[in-house]
């Protein structure tokens, strides 16, 4: 029977009881580090501060910019620490404790003598607390050894002081010590521990400590057991954080957030999708952030679930500003050099107010690649990872194209490379077969093997060039692609682009060449280039940045100082040349636009000399590619559609898609479903579009969120349980 899995699968995801509902949100920019050991804190100022093995310190601006960088000269040992006054405090696996001035200089360091156990910890006064080997120290904010603790052992747990008096620490052979803050002499132990103790918490009613063994414990202020909890199916291996009134927030291997109140006992529990990845933390809005998998969660002080956000790879810290966003770190395996990963990402709830980019008609589907169709205004294809469509209407609607891969699964075929000439005839590769034609009505002409790039001439849609990436192999036609008429090879071959006269250009390990003589116009690892019709102005983006050339590459000059390293895609607005658009992205630019890993997009409105951050209206920021079209504006493609940023005085495609139909294509069918649940389960980030058509459910009384109950209900009318009217 047609109906007998996806209600199977909603009613065992209603039985596991995950939070399925997502909400509206969406990311102000992201920031990419290499390399963390350890997670960012945030600062004063909304500021963060992230450290990489290597020991560079950097200090990331509210904006998503980097203010400066230090190179500590060694690896961190613990995560920085920042004081009242801003000073930064990092701990190196050398033994040295450094501080650091808000500005980016080094104030002063002193050895401690052995490795530092994290975390280290400030005090209400500017006082240090740190811990190495049998050693525990309390160092003040000039840099001089206030104490010292030795606790015959080793220091399990770094001091922690309560701005009372009292410092709390833990070793391996007494358990739990308080100490005077004034000298550091002992005040009392408590020994009864079932593990080696670390994480001394201070609170109001007592102190809260874990060991390794996963027990929890408060203890009170004059050394004595409160209560402890036993570990259940190894539960507060995580960390903690304690509210205001004595409740702690926990978590750990079970795949559950804790409540426990000061009492010991559970207030509340929320199911995570799996175990604990992010150590919960409290936050000024009351929300208790917690990192699971793929996901930061923001749970209030009843246990609902009022932020979920997914993103890329595996979440490590979920920290909220005061007044401002969630700065959500995500690490996702190997970046530059082999080194991990790790973006930050800020992310506000809601919606933004007159974003720039607005979804078109197409959403839902993962796009590769943008072309303009130059023979009719309003008119461009996208190239996706199942077809190629087409729209004549400045995107409001699209339509495929129906292109089939031959030999594939399903013959679903994935459109990597993609262009048209001014006539409107348009190229693409299927299966290394060479596909053209104009609209939606497509042939096939010669098939060749490995052939994965072609560029057709602007001025004469007969002359096209064939590129094949592995070999570096460049065929010339001059016949639409029936006989070669020119054979070249290009070492490291990655683009192939041809200028208004005919001239060809590629994009290969020497740099911006021209093919047909291998000229060098500009050395450098590039991602695209844009060539003018006459052949004078070039814009050359890549890992070096964003480049101009008004002379037809003879020279070039550098546009925008604001923009990170490695420009993706830039576009310019075709009813006004001040304007432009950049994608940025991460380290090499690749030959497969699938896995670009954007960062941001960028919009200049003086022709490229400033930049600002213009992510506003998209959920996702994997850009993989732009295009500029006549009397529509730009058009962006990632994996959620494609979006528009329209022209001044240009009406952008109606905004909103109509209940149920999430993927744009007029009507409501298992894919729409498969869209919602994927949003609910939190696999996907939903445009704000998306999750108003997803919205569907109570009937007559939509609540603002995607849940379970919008995806029983779009099922429904999926296979035509739910008629008209609807919904």
């Amino acid at each position: 029977m047609r109906r007998t899995r996806l209600p199977l699968v909603l009613t065992c995801l209603a039985v596991v009881g995950l939070p399925l509902a997502a909400r509206a949100q969406y990311v102000l920019w992201q920031y990419p580090t290499f390399g963390t050991g350890t997670p960012a804190v945030l600062g004063s100022g909304n500021t963060l501060y992230v450290v990489s093995q290597a020991g560079l310190l950097q200090a990331i601006s509210p904006q998503g910019l980097k203010q400066w960088e230090l190179d500590l000269g060694s690896a961190p040992a613990a995560p920085p620490a920042v004081a009242p006054d801003g000073t930064i405090y990092v701990g190196l696996s050398g033994g040295t404790l450094v501080a650091v001035t808000p500005s980016g200089q080094r104030s002063w360091s002193l050895s401690l003598g052995g490795e530092i156990k994290p975390p280290i910890t400030v005090g209400p006064n500017g006082d240090v607390y740190a811990a190495a080997g049998e050693y525990a120290y309390s160092v003040s904010a000039a840099g001089q050894k206030r104490w010292t603790y030795d606790s015959l052992g080793t220091v399990t747990g770094p001091p922690a002081p309560d701005g009372a008096g009292h410092a709390y620490l833990s070793t391996d052979v007494g358990g739990f010590v308080a100490v005077s803050d004034t000298d550091g002499k002992q005040i009392w132990v408590y020994p009864n521990v079932e593990g080696n103790g670390y994480r001394p918490h201070p609170a109001q009613n007592g102190i809260y400590c874990q060991d390794d063994a996963g027990f929890l414990y408060l203890i009170s202020a004059d050394g004595n057991l409160v209560w402890q909890i036993t570990p259940d199916s190894g539960r507060w291996m995580v960390g903690f954080d304690v509210g205001p009134d004595g409740t702690v927030y926990i978590g750990g291997n079970d795949s559950k957030l804790h409540a426990v109140g000061p009492d010991g006992k559970d207030k509340w529990t929320v199911p995570l999708p799996q175990a604990v990845t992010a150590a919960p933390s409290l936050g000024p809005d009351g929300l208790v952030y917690a990192g699971a998998g793929s996901r930061i969660l923001g749970v209030d002080q009843s246990g609902n679930v009022k932020f979920d956000f997914t993103g890329s790879g595996t979440a490590s810290a979920g920290l909220k500003s005061a007044g401002g966003p969630v700065f959500a770190s995500f690490t996702r395996g190997a970046g530059t050099g082999g080194s991990n990963l790790t973006m930050i990402a800020a992310v506000a709830p809601g919606q933004p107010e007159s974003p720039t980019w607005q979804p078109s008609g197409l959403s839902g589907v993962g796009v590769l690649r943008l072309a303009a169709d130059p023979s009719k205004q309003g008119a461009a294809y996208a190239g996706t990872q199942s077809d190629l469509y087409y729209t004549s209407d400045g995107g409001r609607t699209w339509s495929p194209v129906g292109l089939r891969e031959s030999g594939s699964a399903g013959g679903v075929p994935s459109i990597q490379t993609l262009d048209v000439a001014n006539d409107g005839t348009a190229y693409t590769l299927v299966s290394n077969i060479i596909t053209f034609g104009t609209g939606t009505s497509f042939g096939q002409t010669v098939k060749l093997d490995d052939a994965d790039r072609v560029a057709v001439d602007p001025s004469n849609s007969q002359h096209i060039a064939v590129g094949y990436t592995k070999t570096g192999e460049v065929d010339i036609f001059t016949d639409g692609g029936n006989i070669v008429s020119q054979a070249l090879n290009v070492d490291g071959l990655r683009e192939l682009r041809f200028g208004g006269k005919g001239t060809l250009y590629g994009i290969a390990n020497a740099g911006l060449i021209t093919v047909l003589n291998g000229q060098v116009l500009k050395p450098g690892t590039w991602a695209s280039v844009l060539v003018s019709a006459d052949e004078q102005t070039l814009y050359l983006a890549g890992e070096p940045g964003l480049f101009v050339s008004t002379d037809g590459g003879k020279s070039w000059t550098q546009l925008g100082k604001d923009l990170p390293t490695t420009v993706y895609r830039v576009a310019i607005d075709p009813s006004n040349p001040q304007v432009m658009y950049a994608a940025t992205s991460v380290g090499t630019p690749t030959t497969d636009p699938g896995a670009v890993q954007g960062i941001n997009v960028y919009r200049s409105t003086d022709g490229g000399q400033n930049w600002s951050l213009a992510n506003d209206g998209l959920t996702d920021l994997n850009v993989r590619d732009l295009a500029a079209v006549q009397g529509v504006g730009v058009l962006l493609g990632n994996s959620q559609g494609v979006f528009v940023a329209a022209s001044s005085g240009v009406t952008p495609p109606p905004a909103g898609l109509a209940p149920g139909d999430l993927n744009g294509d007029g009507k409501v069918t298992i894919s729409d479903v498969t869209i919602a649940l994927r949003i609910a389960v939190g696999l996907m980030t939903g445009t704000p579009e998306q999750m108003k058509a997803a919205d569907v459910a109570p009937k007559g009384a939509p609540d603002g969120k995607v849940n379970i109950q919008d995806v029983t209900r779009l099922l429904r009318r999926a296979i035509g349980l739910e008629p008209d009217p609807w919904p």
